[in-house]
């Protein structure tokens, strides 16, 4: 056993190193996540090692778009069509004085400059558990039943979102998130035909094809990721979290959600698109410029490198 990983055993010396970084990064935000990345991607034999370099040295405006959760809805409305989007119910640059009475019982709350500092309301959640304080600093997801909203602390929840920085909270200073302006985004709870929330179909899409489909079931409660090659054949890969211990059924509309992915990551090297099918429509959730932020590891390792290679390849037909 190494010696940094002996001493990584211990809890209390995963935190003091995870402050000094945090520190560090903090102060130098940019400087520190360039120095870092640079020795993490002098030789790219993988696709973490490829999203990490991305994060390093792509400043291009597109992947702004991307990254913004509020402008990735005008380019999926000029591209593909707006009855691709969720429904809006708002747009704050202040969350202060919220119209709450303008909102149905069940909606999402999210900034548009982060990948994290969700509210959802819905039934589903269990209307006996409060949330006594939100976390802005780690920029969680939380689930609260409409009987528990409190306005006052979602208000304060997201005026403090508002004035941060995402960027210096992600692992490597994403650069795309400290160009958005921040806003706060009010959007309609997503549900599958049976009324609960959809499966995250997430198509990894390398110069404008799809080459792989990672499934999220169950986000909230036993999250499990599965991933399926553009056939629909299961494949025997984790990243992060367990598989399934089922094969799901290839989705109806499994060619329409390819073609739509293919659209809209045709000019970018490497896009994830994550899509929902509610039966009667399909919606367009986030599109991704670093899936997993680099540091969602797949195993087998062999597989990671054989996904690098296959980008590559890729490019050489475009």
């Amino acid at each position: 056993m190494k010696f940094t990983e002996y001493l990584y055993q211990y809890p209390s010396v995963r935190t003091f190193f995870r402050k000094l970084r945090l520190t560090f990064q903090f102060k130098y935000p940019s400087r520190i996540a360039r120095i870092s990345l640079f020795f993490r991607t002098i030789r790219v034999h993988s696709i973490e090692g490829y999203i990490l370099n991305k994060i390093r040295v792509d400043r291009s405006d597109k992947i702004c778009v991307f990254a913004d959760k509020y402008a990735t809805r005008h380019y999926v409305s000029k591209l593909v069509g707006e009855q691709y989007l969720t429904r809006l119910f708002g747009v704050y640059k202040n969350s202060e004085k919220l119209p709450w009475e303008i909102f149905p019982k069940e909606f999402v709350l999210k900034c548009s400059h982060s990948s994290g500092g969700i509210v959802i309301v819905s039934s589903q959640a269990s209307a006996n558990l409060d949330i006594v304080e939100f976390d802005y600093k780690n920029w969680e997801k939380y689930v609260i039943h409409p009987c528990n909203i409190n306005h006052f602390r979602i208000e304060t929840f997201f005026s403090r979102m508002l004035n941060q920085n995402y960027a210096q909270y992600t692992d490597y200073f994403e650069f795309a998130y400290s160009q958005i302006e921040p806003v706060v985004i009010v959007e309609e709870l997503l549900k599958d035909e049976n009324g609960d929330l959809p499966k995250d179909f997430k198509y990894w899409c390398f110069h404008g094809r799809v080459v792989l489909i990672q499934i999220d079931t169950d986000r909230y409660i036993n999250h499990v990721r599965d991933f399926y090659d553009r056939d629909w054949n299961l494949l025997n890969v984790q990243a992060s979290y367990p598989n399934s211990s089922e094969t799901l059924e290839r989705p109806i509309r499994l060619g329409e959600m390819i073609d739509l992915a293919e659209k809209l990551s045709n000019d970018s090297d490497l896009l994830r698109v994550d899509l929902y099918d509610l039966g009667d429509r399909i919606v367009v959730g986030e599109l991704t410029n670093y899936p997993g932020g680099g540091v969602e590891k797949f195993a087998p390792r062999s597989f990671s490198k054989s996904l690098y290679l296959l980008l590559q390849s890729n490019k050489s037909r475009k």
